[in-house]
């Protein structure tokens, strides 16, 4: 008998999650089901969270590839992923770059050329340049990158005070990127901004802050106009948290929110703006890289509360 279509994703670390303008709800591909060095198996799918909380498959047809560096450019449609592993699981470094079509429901390779160092890198569109901003922190580089000439711009500005496996999201109402942490110590990490038009860089330096974390997740509220960042790793131990900050920009404040119900601690989450409800989806991550969830949390920026979701 032939095995039957899941009904919702499997547990996994390392997804990722994007808000598709023109989708029902949040895209959710990618991810393994642990470690590689404990086995891990690369997973190919691709899923839709629906509102109110449920999924559906999306491209069943088509094996998902896996990189570091995601973004979604709003102005083409097109959510855009620099590979650094073939569609299929395959280890071997690859140097594509792939793009999801929502109106075709399609995945199809769009260039064969990227920079070096794209390991642990990561990618944010930025809608007022329309220009996905790669920060490539094993090169110590930033990159732009148009997904409609397949073309790269090797900006100037270096990285400044990154590591890699930051985190990283767009202010829409800044136009600037900003990317936290990226270290494995204990103290307190860097909040960093870069502007496109100047190809500057901004030290952010907050005493309020959270303490430096790697593997986070960090998305964009543009209802309240606040970074919403979840969770991550701490220390050479890998220690995880359960902590919620939100950071404003403007006020350059972060602000831990308390909220009674939250997801347990973890790291290699993904997190997304689902503009359905104006609420934030959380999934997959764990307490290791070897204890990957399925859990669906949903994060109300209105109230500042988490709500477990069971699709």
């Amino acid at each position: 008998m032939p095995t039957p279509e899941p009904s919702e994703p499997a547990a996994r670390v390392y997804n990722h999650l994007a808000t598709i303008d023109t989708l029902p709800g949040i895209l959710l591909f990618g991810g393994i089901t642990s470690s590689p060095p404990a086995g891990g198996v690369f997973l190919g799918d691709s899923w839709i969270a629906t509102t109110p909380p449920g999924w559906m498959r999306a491209d069943p047809g088509s094996a998902v590839p896996m990189g570091d560096a995601v973004a979604y450019d709003a102005a083409s449609d097109r959510l855009v992923v620099f590979a650094i592993v073939a569609p299929g699981g395959s280890f071997a470094t690859q140097s594509e770059t792939w793009a999801y079509d929502p109106a075709a429901d399609e995945w199809s390779l769009v260039g064969t050329e990227q920079p070096d160092g794209l390991h642990g890198a990561r990618a944010a569109y930025d809608a007022e340049s329309d220009r996905i901003i790669v920060i490539a922190m094993e090169a110590a580089k930033v990159w732009a990158y148009d997904v409609d000439t397949d073309t790269w711009e090797e900006r100037a500005s270096q990285t400044p005070g990154l590591g890699t496996y930051h985190g990283i999201a767009y202010d829409a109402e800044s136009d600037r990127v900003v990317a936290f942490g990226g270290g494995v110590g204990s103290g307190s990490g860097a909040t960093l901004a870069y502007d496109y038009n100047s190809d500057t860089w901004t030290d952010l330096a907050s005493d309020t802050g959270p303490t430096d974390r790697v593997y986070q997740a960090m998305a964009y509220d543009p209802i309240t106009d606040r970074i919403i960042m979840f969770g991550g790793v701490q220390g050479g131990a890998e220690t995880p948290t359960d902590e919620t900050w939100a950071y404003d920009v403007d006020a350059n404040t972060w602000t831990l929110l308390a909220s009674a119900t939250r997801p347990s601690p973890r790291g290699w989450a993904a997190l997304a703006f689902n503009p359905a409800d104006s609420t934030l989806v959380l999934f997959g991550g764990g307490p290791r890289r070897e204890e990957a969830t399925a859990e669906t949390w949903v994060f109300n920026p209105a109230t500042d509360d988490w709500t477990p979701a069971s699709p």
